[in-house]
Protein backbone atom coordinates (compact mmCIF):
# COMPACT_ATOMS: atom_id res chain seq x y z
CA UNK A 1 0.00 0.00 0.00
CA UNK A 2 2.89 2.34 0.98
CA UNK A 3 4.33 1.84 -2.62
CA UNK A 4 1.34 2.10 -4.13
CA UNK A 5 0.93 5.87 -2.45
CA UNK A 6 4.68 7.00 -3.31
CA UNK A 7 4.06 5.50 -6.92
CA UNK A 8 1.07 7.53 -6.96
CA UNK A 9 3.50 10.87 -6.03
CA UNK A 10 5.84 10.14 -7.48
CA UNK A 11 4.22 9.80 -10.76
CA UNK A 12 2.15 13.08 -10.48
CA UNK A 13 5.35 14.53 -9.20
CA UNK A 14 7.24 13.96 -12.58
CA UNK A 15 4.10 15.01 -14.77
CA UNK A 16 3.70 18.39 -13.22
CA UNK A 17 7.85 18.72 -13.77
CA UNK A 18 7.35 17.49 -17.24
CA UNK A 19 4.66 20.16 -18.27
CA UNK A 20 6.80 22.95 -16.53
CA UNK A 21 9.85 22.03 -17.94
CA UNK A 22 8.45 21.49 -21.60
CA UNK A 23 7.40 24.93 -20.89
CA UNK A 24 10.79 26.55 -20.30
CA UNK A 25 12.22 24.61 -23.35
CA UNK A 26 9.50 25.21 -25.97
CA UNK A 27 7.98 28.34 -24.83
CA UNK A 28 10.75 29.89 -22.88
CA UNK A 29 10.65 33.09 -20.69
CA UNK A 30 11.37 36.14 -22.52
CA UNK A 31 15.06 37.55 -21.42
CA UNK A 32 16.15 41.37 -21.71
CA UNK A 33 18.99 40.12 -23.08
CA UNK A 34 17.94 38.72 -26.23
CA UNK A 35 14.99 40.91 -26.78
CA UNK A 36 16.88 44.22 -26.77
CA UNK A 37 20.91 43.39 -27.41
CA UNK A 38 23.01 45.76 -26.80
CA UNK A 39 20.70 47.96 -24.83
CA UNK A 40 21.79 47.98 -20.66
CA UNK A 41 18.50 47.05 -18.78
CA UNK A 42 20.18 49.42 -15.87
CA UNK A 43 22.33 52.43 -16.52
CA UNK A 44 23.85 54.25 -13.11
CA UNK A 45 23.01 58.00 -12.81
CA UNK A 46 24.86 60.54 -12.94
CA UNK A 47 26.08 62.05 -9.52
CA UNK A 48 26.81 66.00 -9.06
CA UNK A 49 30.49 67.36 -8.45
CA UNK A 50 31.20 66.93 -4.57
CA UNK A 51 32.31 69.64 -3.41
CA UNK A 52 35.71 68.07 -2.36
CA UNK A 53 35.88 67.42 -6.14
CA UNK A 54 35.86 70.92 -6.85
CA UNK A 55 37.62 72.20 -4.35
CA UNK A 56 41.18 73.64 -5.64
CA UNK A 57 39.50 74.15 -9.10
CA UNK A 58 39.69 77.78 -10.77
CA UNK A 59 35.89 79.05 -11.62
CA UNK A 60 36.02 77.85 -15.56
CA UNK A 61 37.17 74.50 -14.43
CA UNK A 62 34.06 74.14 -11.66
CA UNK A 63 31.91 75.64 -14.55
CA UNK A 64 33.50 72.77 -16.75
CA UNK A 65 32.40 70.03 -14.38
CA UNK A 66 29.20 71.41 -13.73
CA UNK A 67 28.45 71.68 -17.62
CA UNK A 68 29.53 67.95 -18.05
CA UNK A 69 27.18 66.72 -15.14
CA UNK A 70 24.54 68.62 -16.43
CA UNK A 71 25.40 66.68 -20.08
CA UNK A 72 25.35 63.54 -18.25
CA UNK A 73 22.13 64.34 -16.60
CA UNK A 74 20.28 65.19 -19.52
CA UNK A 75 21.61 61.77 -21.53
CA UNK A 76 20.52 60.38 -18.79
CA UNK A 77 16.83 61.45 -18.50
CA UNK A 78 16.92 60.23 -22.48
CA UNK A 79 17.99 57.20 -22.28
CA UNK A 80 15.63 56.93 -19.05
CA UNK A 81 12.04 58.33 -21.60
CA UNK A 82 13.46 55.67 -24.24
CA UNK A 83 14.24 53.00 -21.67
CA UNK A 84 10.71 53.90 -20.52
CA UNK A 85 9.35 52.64 -23.62
CA UNK A 86 10.97 49.55 -24.05
CA UNK A 87 10.69 48.36 -20.41
CA UNK A 88 6.53 48.55 -20.99
CA UNK A 89 6.91 46.52 -24.46
CA UNK A 90 9.17 43.56 -22.51
CA UNK A 91 6.97 43.67 -19.55
CA UNK A 92 3.80 43.42 -21.47
CA UNK A 93 5.74 40.57 -23.29
CA UNK A 94 6.31 38.95 -19.98
CA UNK A 95 2.31 39.33 -19.67
CA UNK A 96 1.73 37.49 -22.64
CA UNK A 97 4.12 34.86 -22.55
CA UNK A 98 3.07 33.84 -18.92
CA UNK A 99 -0.95 33.99 -19.09
CA UNK A 100 -0.12 31.97 -21.99
CA UNK A 101 1.92 29.37 -19.98
CA UNK A 102 -0.55 29.22 -17.55
CA UNK A 103 -3.45 28.88 -20.10
CA UNK A 104 -1.30 25.48 -21.71
CA UNK A 105 -0.89 24.41 -18.54
CA UNK A 106 -4.83 24.66 -17.66
CA UNK A 107 -5.58 22.57 -20.65
CA UNK A 108 -2.98 20.27 -19.73
CA UNK A 109 -4.09 19.80 -16.65
CA UNK A 110 -7.17 19.06 -17.78
CA UNK A 111 -6.38 17.15 -19.91
CA UNK A 112 -4.32 14.81 -17.85
CA UNK A 113 -7.33 15.05 -15.10
CA UNK A 114 -9.49 13.77 -18.16
CA UNK A 115 -7.24 10.51 -19.10
CA UNK A 116 -6.72 9.85 -15.32
CA UNK A 117 -10.74 9.93 -15.10
CA UNK A 118 -10.83 7.52 -17.83
CA UNK A 119 -8.33 5.04 -17.11
CA UNK A 120 -9.84 4.85 -13.22
CA UNK A 121 -11.46 1.17 -14.00
CA UNK A 122 -8.41 -0.52 -16.02
CA UNK A 123 -5.26 1.26 -14.09
CA UNK A 124 -6.15 2.62 -10.79
CA UNK A 125 -2.46 3.44 -9.31
CA UNK A 126 -1.65 4.93 -12.72
CA UNK A 127 -4.88 7.18 -12.27
CA UNK A 128 -4.47 8.27 -9.63
CA UNK A 129 -1.07 9.12 -9.98
CA UNK A 130 -2.18 10.86 -13.23
CA UNK A 131 -4.80 12.75 -11.27
CA UNK A 132 -2.18 13.88 -8.52
CA UNK A 133 -0.25 15.27 -11.79
CA UNK A 134 -3.30 17.14 -12.94
CA UNK A 135 -3.52 18.69 -9.55
CA UNK A 136 0.11 19.86 -9.27
CA UNK A 137 -0.47 20.71 -12.94
CA UNK A 138 -3.18 22.92 -12.12
CA UNK A 139 -0.98 24.19 -9.19
CA UNK A 140 1.40 25.32 -11.63
CA UNK A 141 -0.88 26.90 -13.72
CA UNK A 142 -2.71 28.91 -11.11
CA UNK A 143 0.55 30.26 -9.71
CA UNK A 144 1.84 30.97 -13.36
CA UNK A 145 -1.22 33.32 -13.25
CA UNK A 146 -0.91 34.74 -10.24
CA UNK A 147 2.22 36.13 -10.78
CA UNK A 148 2.15 37.03 -14.08
CA UNK A 149 -1.70 37.60 -15.57
CA UNK A 150 -3.21 38.27 -11.94
CA UNK A 151 -6.39 39.52 -14.41
CA UNK A 152 -6.65 35.74 -15.98
CA UNK A 153 -6.23 34.17 -12.19
CA UNK A 154 -9.30 33.61 -12.22
CA UNK A 155 -9.88 31.48 -15.03
CA UNK A 156 -7.76 28.51 -13.24
CA UNK A 157 -9.39 28.55 -10.06
CA UNK A 158 -12.33 28.26 -11.67
CA UNK A 159 -11.96 25.66 -13.68
CA UNK A 160 -9.66 24.02 -10.85
CA UNK A 161 -12.27 24.30 -8.10
CA UNK A 162 -15.03 22.95 -11.24
CA UNK A 163 -12.83 20.49 -11.56
CA UNK A 164 -11.87 19.22 -8.14
CA UNK A 165 -15.78 19.62 -7.39
CA UNK A 166 -16.23 16.77 -10.42
CA UNK A 167 -13.43 14.22 -9.88
CA UNK A 168 -14.67 14.28 -6.10
CA UNK A 169 -17.96 14.03 -7.06
CA UNK A 170 -16.59 11.02 -9.51
CA UNK A 171 -14.89 9.43 -7.04
CA UNK A 172 -16.40 9.45 -3.95
CA UNK A 173 -19.83 10.30 -3.94
CA UNK A 174 -21.57 7.09 -3.13
CA UNK A 175 -24.87 6.25 -5.15
CA UNK A 176 -28.16 6.00 -2.86
CA UNK A 177 -29.61 2.88 -2.38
Amino acid sequence: MVIKTLYCVFLGALVALFVGWAMCAWYPTPQWETEYPGVSQYMGEPYPPSAESLKGLNSAERTEEIRKYKAERKEHESWEKKHAVLQRQFDNKLEIQGRNVALISLLVAVAVTGISVGLSGKLPVVSEGLLLGGVFTLIYSIGWSFVRAPKVAVIPVGIGLILTIAIGYKRFARPAR
